[in-house]
């Protein structure tokens, strides 16, 4: 049984930004061919029991989230 009230979340503050970032070199690369990137835009995932409370709050932050991984 799942507890819906308190939940295994992981989340990224900065997955966004490095989602932006991974779109604007590729457009880059196809324009110019030639750049060094990063090998790595996942972001930093934090691992967390949270209440729904919480989970909003991370939501409202703008947070990329990950349920019951």
């Amino acid at each position: 049984m799942i507890d819906i009230n308190n939940m295994k979340i992981k989340y990224s503050t900065d997955y966004s930004w490095k989602q932006v970032m991974y779109e604007s070199d590729r457009k880059l690369i196809r324009d110019y061919h030639s750049l060094t990137t990063p090998s790595d835009y996942n972001g930093n995932w934090k691992e967390e029991d949270v209440t729904l409370e919480q989970l909003q709050e991370y939501v409202n932050k703008g947070y990329a989230i990950k349920i019951n991984c």
